[in-house]
């Protein structure tokens, strides 16, 4: 089969077997000539295998790499530099001067323009059959890259490609590989782009290709002599990427109704049999969509879940993830109706480093439920074990167990179960920013600041009334 025959095959894989299959069928599976090493690195397991412990936190980095591109893109299609002192200087500069949202918050927009927003540019999908983990799909309208662009981009490792882009989250240039790891057993992941026509080329004689590989891990073994194991992904027979004309896009976004929407641009990224968490297998839009929005209190733009596995039926199959602090405010706006008793605002200065931070206290009891009794607020839609989110540029980095408000040093053992602490730490400088997070992005880090910012978090709470 051709480029684009191979490429909308493996789309339509739903499983690890199924790749295999094909590979194997088209000669390619065993055939070292056409596979390359992930970031030209035959030593990326030592990067690769070193991010998230988690595949929901995983996860997360490749939502935040889809908002980068949607707002890079728009940046370059106005014919400005992302790095120019024309560009915006911060992410909420960038929704509002390219999507006129107010002030750059998501809370200012009604649920409607949210999900309008979501379904024409970012959309999460789940897809599989009922014998495997699901697979997850996340596509995006954004930049995309070309096939030339791609070993720069998206397969590269610690190159600098946003280190300089004031409006973006993502600056570690790991390219959400985290995920690959939490991808079944040959942690496969499909990668399929096209650059966006309306950013200049520059030269570049593919932008108007689609471009596509599959990576996959090679494990040690006597076979191969490897010491440690090493991600590829596949090529053409000179090493280059995949490409193919499709000047009309290609169908290849799973919808809930079973069919496949048009894709014309961006970047299309297919984890096979993800290794979610029990609890988080099940209908996207129930406790994985609460879990993202916890991790991503303040996301830069909503993304579109669509659940496209028959074997669920709910009332709907999509919702519209915003983030927790949109859904935090809607509750808020909800007035008697509202599951929060209370929000206090709070800053902190530690060494020099501005931090604010947000309490929120939960009712025990709202509403009644269907027996007319009352009916108990459930806190696992706002968090999970988690009492302290640390968060910087929108994206949960860190966290502190809710045991932490039974410390002898807070003493609030009595609302740990009903309060929540939602810390900024966005104005801090970067130097700050390396001592106090992992570069993982989802662990604090063991330093004098993060005792620091620890100890000042525990006497406001144990003095405020």
């Amino acid at each position: 089969m051709d480029n684009k025959q191979l490429a909308l095959a493996l789309v339509h894989c739903e499983s690890e077997s199924e790749i295999i299959a094909l590979l194997e069928s088209e000669g390619l599976w065993n055939n070292s000539a056409r596979w390359r090493a992930f970031g030209d690195n035959d030593n990326n397991w030592s990067t690769i295998g070193n991010q998230q412990s988690d595949a929901d936190a995983a996860l997360v980095e490749k939502i935040v790499n889809s908002v980068d591109a949607l707002l890079m893109k728009e940046c370059m299609v106005r014919g400005i530099d992302t790095t120019s002192p024309q560009a915006p200087r911060s992410i909420a500069d960038a929704l509002e001067t390219f999507f006129g949202i107010t002030g750059g918050k998501l809370q200012n927009l009604t649920e409607k323009e949210r999900t309008g927003l979501a379904q024409n540019n970012i959309i999460l999908a789940a897809t599989g059959t009922d014998k495997t983990d699901p697979n997850i799909v996340i596509a995006d309208r954004g930049e995309g890259q070309s096939p030339k662009r791609m070993p720069d981009t998206i397969l590269s490792i610690n190159k600098s490609n946003k280190l300089k882009v004031p409006f973006v989250q993502g600056k570690f240039n790991m390219g959400g590989t985290g995920a690959l790891c939490f991808c079944g057993e040959h942690n496969f992941q499909l990668v399929i782009s096209r650059r966006c026509p309306d950013i200049p080329a520059n030269g570049d004689l593919s932008h108007n290709l689609w471009g596509f590989t599959i990576v996959r891990r090679e494990r040690p073994s006597k076979e191969n002599g490897l010491r440690s194991s090493k991600f590829t992904y596949l090529t053409d027979d000179n090493k280059d990427i995949l490409s193919f004309v499709a000047d009309d896009g290609i169908e290849i976004i799973p919808t809930s109704k079973g069919t496949y929407d048009v894709m014309n641009y961006g970047m299309y990224c297919k984890m096979y049999e993800y290794k979610m968490p029990a609890g988080l297998r099940s209908n996207i839009n129930m406790r994985l969509y609460s879990r993202l929005s916890m991790l991503l209190p303040n996301l830069a733009y909503p993304v579109y879940l669509d659940e496209c596995r028959g074997k669920y039926k709910a009332h709907t199959m999509h919702r519209t993830l915003s983030g927790l602090n949109v859904r935090l405010s809607d509750q808020l706006a909800a007035g008697e109706a509202s599951n929060i008793e209370e929000r206090i605002p709070v800053s902190f200065t530690i060494e020099g480093q501005k931090v604010d931070a947000v309490v929120y206290v939960f009712k025990k009891k709202n509403g009644v439920d269907k027996n007319g009794s009352e009916r108990k607020v459930d806190l696992s839609q706002y968090r999970g074990s988690e009492g302290v989110l640390l968060t910087q540029n929108g994206q949960t980095h860190g966290s502190y167990d809710r045991k932490f408000y039974s410390r002898g040093s807070v003493g609030l053992s009595y609302l740990a179960e009903h309060i929540l602490t939602i810390v900024d730490c966005t104005g801090i400088d970067e130097a700050t920013r390396e001592e106090l997070f992992m570069n993982s992005r989802d662990r604090t880090r063991a330093s004098t600041f993060a005792t620091k910012l620890e100890s000042h978090l525990e006497e406001y709470l144990k003095e405020n009334d």
